[in-house]
């Protein structure tokens, strides 16, 4: 299957598409779907397989979706039921 029928999205720098911002252990994607206003901008996931129905928009901060992924207080029906685990760590990757 070709990437453009796999991403429902133009990417990056295209006005309104989502810019990669994280990536899970289990090679999830995490994107941040562009807008003008940068407070307006919204949290895109595509689970790994990024197969149809693997896209889901958070309405929100990434700050507020991975608060409440990590306190369950948020499910994100494309993800994993168990994710993140119990013992689950944030980890910041510097650039190069």
């Amino acid at each position: 299957m070709s990437f453009r029928l796999l991403v429902p999205f133009l990417l990056y720098p295209v006005e309104g598409g989502p810019f990669s911002s994280g990536v899970a252990d289990n090679s999830d994607h995490l994107f941040w779907r562009t807008k003008d206003d940068p407070e307006a901008w919204t949290v895109v996931v595509a689970a790994h397989s990024y197969g149809k129905g693997a896209w889901w928009e958070f309405t929100g901060s990434m700050t507020d979706f991975i608060t409440g992924l990590m306190t369950r207080e948020l499910t994100c029906p494309v993800l994993d039921p168990d994710f993140p685990l119990p013992n689950a760590t944030i980890e910041q990757n510097p650039l190069p």
